[in-house]
């Protein structure tokens, strides 16, 4: 089979044409699905991703005319599986209690990025089906911070699904462009096929998780949650902007209230998180990276965050307004808590 030369990755700047195109090729050799990426981030390029595939022809196309976007591996229609360790100290504890090396893992083709390496596996024929099936996905092992209260934050996540990562050579947010470790994969032979503990441990996640959890070597830090706030025995006047509704006001009515005078830059900012350029932020405690990125209000929507960095606690997926950052960073995720401190703060009563 024909293979593909390895480029040469420089660690910033945009990509060329060429280097864009070798990448594709080598992909499409290896039968993947290939997700187009947003230039140096880790979101698709396209809100259908996950649903509508682009053929190798509509990919060559794409890629030509912008090189410098990245590329994304789509594991469900690739039939793949990433493992992607967070942090490597607590991975080896945990995997070493089931009998699983991690440096024995780290030996295959493997993607290096600014937060660790993510060695990647072939699926076993009949678990590749039910994936693309929606009837296997992601399985993740977090553990408490030891020094943080109410926080957690991911150990190692076992990738697979209707989920995507970033391969070569795309950027990291950090400006550290993704790259394989040693030589990358000429032919689909080349990944390990997944098997052996690590198939089990994969297979019957939900069954271990708590013994996973129960490795941690630190017990987990709780804070009691803050005093109901009392509400003030005088009405406020905000500027001559009445807050005040008819009745007393629901929870929805509450949240966009908040929304409309609190901006997430002001709360974040507060919390410790560290501006890095415009419309990105680095958690507390982290010396690198900037995976809080700000969105800001559009038609029908408040302005939002969203967060990549493992150890923050507004990182779990989803956007999130001015609220519910609020209701995380403040009120320890405490719905009722947030709004009554809420309702005090606006003088909605």
């Amino acid at each position: 089979m024909h293979t593909v030369p390895h480029p040469t990755l420089p660690s910033v700047g945009l990509h060329s044409e060429q280097l864009a195109l070798e990448h594709l090729e080598r992909y499409v050799q290896l039968g993947w699905c290939v997700v187009p990426l947003l230039p140096g981030t880790k979101r698709p390029y396209t809100k259908e991703w996950n649903r509508v595939a682009l053929s190798p022809a509509e990919l060559r196309k794409f890629y030509r005319h912008h090189p410098q976007h990245g590329m994304g591996l789509m594991h469900a229609q690739s039939g793949t599986l990433v493992l992607d360790v967070d942090r490597e100290a607590e991975t080896r504890i945990a995997l070493e209690a089931f009998h699983i090396d991690l440096d024995e893992l780290l030996l295959g083709p493997r993607i290096l990025s600014a937060k660790g390496a993510k060695p990647i596996f072939r699926l076993p024929p009949d678990l590749a089906q039910g994936v693309r099936g929606g009837q296997r996905g992601l399985h993740t092992l977090k553990w408490p911070d030891p020094s943080l209260p109410n926080i957690s934050y991911s150990v190692f996540e076992l990738r697979t699904g209707f989920t995507q990562d970033a391969l070569p050579p795309s950027l990291h947010p950090s400006g550290i462009r993704y790259r394989w470790a040693g030589t990358p994969p000429q032919e689909r032979e080349d990944i390990p096929l997944l098997g052996g503990k690590l198939l089990e441990l994969y297979l019957h996640f939900a069954a271990l998780k708590s013994d996973l959890e129960a490795r941690c070597p630190w017990p987990a830090v709780k804070a009691d949650p803050p005093a109901r706030a009392a509400p003030p025995l005088r009405p406020r006047i905000d500027k001559g902007r009445p807050t005040r509704l008819e009745g007393r006001p629901s929870a929805k009515d509450v949240m966009q209230a908040f929304n409309r005078v609190t901006s997430v830059r002001s709360l974040l900012e507060a919390a410790g998180y560290q501006a890095v350029g415009a419309t990105r932020y680095r958690r507390p405690g982290s010396q690198n990276g900037a995976g809080v990125e700000l969105f800001p209000a559009s038609t029908g929507l408040a302005e939002r965050v969203l967060s990549s960095h493992a150890a923050c606690p507004l990182n779990d997926g989803n956007p999130h307004d001015a609220f519910d950052v609020f209701k995380i960073l403040e009120c320890g995720g405490h719905q009722g808590l947030a709004l009554d401190h809420a309702r005090a703060r606006l003088n909605l009563f």
